[in-house]
């Protein structure tokens, strides 16, 4: 018989092939990924010529934002963080006339300008992205079940034509399947 305290602290054989398989193809760690957002983030401010009342920065587990300025009550001005997204750095905005208000994400930051603007008024909201390929296609295919003939064909025919929409608008399925 195992003693089952032993069993769940012993590291499975396949792992520790698989962190070395991890490890040769420079596989790229979580904290790796904050420390690289928090880097770029103060480079970001640096090419800007903008100096943070706070810089980012990276605990081993999250990036904290850089911050800029702060909220201003009497004055009405905003609250600015700068931010990585995963992508790009983007400024977040706290409104002034709340102290836990949310915080919203504002564009990806490009200029000294977008810095004031968002003081003084807070970032525009950016809607978020949304998928119409996939909107398209899951209304198209929820156009099934349990429908009489003439229902189907009906159905059927304006999938057809979702589908040639979409490829002919250049999202339809991809090409290389079909060489």
């Amino acid at each position: 018989m195992t003693d089952t305290a032993t069993d769940q602290k012993a590291t499975p054989v396949w792992y520790a092939a698989a962190e070395a398989e991890y490890r040769h193809t420079g596989g790229v760690t979580w904290a790796d990924q904050v420390r690289r957002g928090a880097d770029e983030i103060n480079q970001v401010l640096a090419d800007l010529g903008i100096t943070p009342l706070t810089p980012a920065r990276a605990t081993s587990s999250m990036l904290l934002d850089a911050e800029l300025l702060k909220a201003d009550a009497n004055q009405e001005l905003w609250a600015v963080d700068a931010t990585h997204d995963g992508k790009r750095v983007v400024l977040l905005v706290q409104d002034w006339r709340y102290q836990d208000s949310p915080i919203l994400r504002g564009p990806a930051l490009t200029s000294r300008a977008q810095v004031v603007h968002a003081h003084n008024y807070g970032a525009p909201v950016q809607p978020p992205v949304r998928d119409l390929r996939a909107e398209a296609l899951r209304i198209a295919d929820s156009l099934s079940g349990n429908l009489d003939a003439t229902t189907y064909a009906l159905a059927d025919q304006i999938r057809a034509l979702t589908l040639a929409l979409l490829h002919t608008a250049g999202t339809g399925a991809d090409r290389a399947d079909r060489t």
